[in-house]
């Protein structure tokens, strides 16, 4: 998921519980992050590629580091602090219970109703 600024969400890719987020960062990158902007993401995005595919666009990438990397490239924890809004965008979608639990099993149902949910969340604000 995307967020801007505020928290609010901008896009979404769903997949399988099988695949992992990592892959799915690219697309959403490309099509959200603005040039100046910071890519504000958590650990398991840690990777020279997303750094550098982040600089490529234009963007700032600041990401946590892992704890395994053995090149620690600078990292800004007072920028990384902001990451709790798209947190936050998380746990106000779970507020809907059918969000939440999944009623709709099937992909393109369940992403129709996680867009009702992001709509609702910008209407609300």
């Amino acid at each position: 998921m995307a967020c801007d600024a505020l928290g609010y969400p901008l896009g979404f890719i769903l997949t399988g519980a099988n695949v992992s987020d990592f892959d799915q960062c690219k697309p959403l990158l490309t099509k959200y992050l603005k040039p100046g902007a910071f890519a504000i993401m958590d650990k398991g995005y840690d990777s020279d590629a997303i750094r550098a595919y982040v600089n490529q666009l234009g963007g700032a990438a600041v990401i946590a580091l892992h704890p395994s990397r053995s090149y620690k490239p600078p990292f800004d924890e007072h920028l990384y602090r902001e990451r709790h809004r798209i947190e936050n965008t998380f746990a106000k979608l779970k507020h809907y219970r059918r969000i939440s639990t999944r009623y709709e099993k099937l992909h393109d149902s369940f992403a129709a109703m996680l867009s009702l949910a992001c709509i609702l969340l910008w209407l609300l604000a």
